[in-house]
């Protein structure tokens, strides 16, 4: 109901998206389009564009954006998240700020945000090791 009021509630948006999307005002959203409302609105808001790179990508704001231009464009925005670059490094690496890192180079950015991550260390592995 309040996302039928005003659609510029970020939060809520981001909210719905993550448990699956729902309906609102009567049309029904899954969770890309969740994910793509919010960048619609916020264009530089680093977890939606991480989300909808999850979500294997998808157009904003007129432009179609692969799951790894969405997980570069998170990167730049939230370099700390550890979840970004797991997904840059499994979408083949990519450019961020200019400079290119290979899936190894993600897995091992990762790694040093948080040593003990299963995933980045099972990347890093898949990349070839460290």
């Amino acid at each position: 109901q309040a996302l039928f009021c005003d659609a510029r509630l970020v939060a809520v948006w981001m909210k719905l998206g993550r448990a699956g999307g729902g309906r609102v005002g009567g049309t029904q959203y899954d969770r890309g389009a969740c994910f793509k409302v919010v960048l619609g609105l916020t264009p530089k808001d680093g977890e939606a564009w991480g989300e909808l790179g999850r979500e294997g990508g998808g157009e904003v704001r007129g432009s179609y954006y692969a799951a790894k231009e969405c997980f570069e464009q998170a990167v730049h925005l939230d370099r700390r998240n550890i979840d970004w670059w797991l997904g840059l490094g499994e979408h083949g690496g990519g450019s961020v700020d200019g400079v290119d890192f290979s899936p190894k180079e993600c897995f091992v950015t990762a790694l040093s945000i948080d040593a003990g991550s299963t995933a980045a260390w099972c990347g890093l592995g898949g990349a070839g090791g460290g």
